[in-house]
């Protein structure tokens, strides 16, 4: 995965270059703006851009915090 500035930009200028497209720029509820290729030795790239900061919450994923106990610091010596 390679983040880019400008996807549909991107998007445009690898199809114009002959890329194989696997899939067009979509957005995501996650907040990213995505598209995928295969360049000539068959390996398979995606190609992001951020679109919105949004926490995992919003879009139905868990943030760490939650997954250990609400990001509170641990009081004891480790």
């Amino acid at each position: 995965m390679v983040k880019v500035d400008d996807v549909d930009a991107h998007h445009e200028r690898a199809r114009q270059d002959g890329a194989v497209i696997l899939s067009a720029p979509t957005d995501y509820p996650y907040g990213e703006r995505q598209y995928s290729v295969e360049d000539l030795a068959g390996h398979r790239w995606t190609f992001t851009q951020a679109i919105a900061d949004l926490a995992p919450e919003e879009w139905g994923g868990t943030s760490t915090a939650a997954l250990t106990g609400g990001g509170q610091p641990h009081s004891e010596p480790l």
